[in-house]
């Protein structure tokens, strides 16, 4: 039905400790596996690799920037699908957890990178470039205009989903500003939607 729905199913066939996400029109350099390979073996304790993709556009490759990935309590910078390497045992604890379920526009990427934070699972960021990620224009979410109604929908949703998380690990969401801005949005949306029909 979508990639949530692929993952869960794909892991039942994975034989390996390691899963590489890797969506279909992204690609990994050559030497991707070995190194991620050899971070999880180095560091037992990790659960999670990333690796910070090269963004491709308009056929120009350029660098991610992280920007305020390591900030716990700004608006988390998302590192894509296919620059998630994860414990299969640790995914299928999320999957358990039912950390995929509910939120319908909230991606794979943002659930893994929300949920790596709030934990304070154990990761490493690999600031070598083993990933190319296509911003393809033409995509699902390239076609999602930022400021629209969906978008802000969707932002509610981050919210809501991460205060459920942080809830049920008995912690404090610091995000309240930004998350009843989104909220009083998000009514005047639905209000005037309907006000229209």
């Amino acid at each position: 039905m979508n990639q949530i729905d692929l993952i869960k199913e794909g892991v039942k066939f994975c034989n390996g400790d390691i899963i590489c996400l890797l969506d279909s029109d992204d690609y990994f350099l050559s030497n991707k596996l070995n190194i991620v390979k050899k971070n999880f073996e180095t560091n037992k304790n990790i659960q999670i690799v990333f690796d910070v993709p090269l963004i491709k556009m308009q056929k120009q490759l350029q660098k991610m920037k992280l920007g305020n990935f390591l900030k716990k309590n700004t608006w988390p910078t998302i590192i894509n699908t296919s620059g998630i390497s994860i414990k299969k045992i640790f995914l299928q604890k999320c999957i358990k957890a039912k950390i995929f379920d509910r939120y319908s526009l909230l991606e794979v990427d943002f659930r893994i990178n929300a949920i790596c934070r709030i934990l304070n699972v154990g990761y490493k960021i690999i600031e070598e470039n083993l990933t190319v990620y296509n911003a393809d224009a033409s995509g699902i979410m390239s076609k999602l205009t930022k400021y629209t109604n969906v978008w802000w929908k969707k932002r509610l949703q981050a919210h809501s989903f991460m205060i459920d998380k942080f809830e049920q690990r008995g912690k404090q969401y610091n995000s309240f500003l930004d998350y009843n801005v989104t909220r009083l949005i998000n009514f005047f949306f639905t209000f005037f939607g309907k006000k229209s029909l």
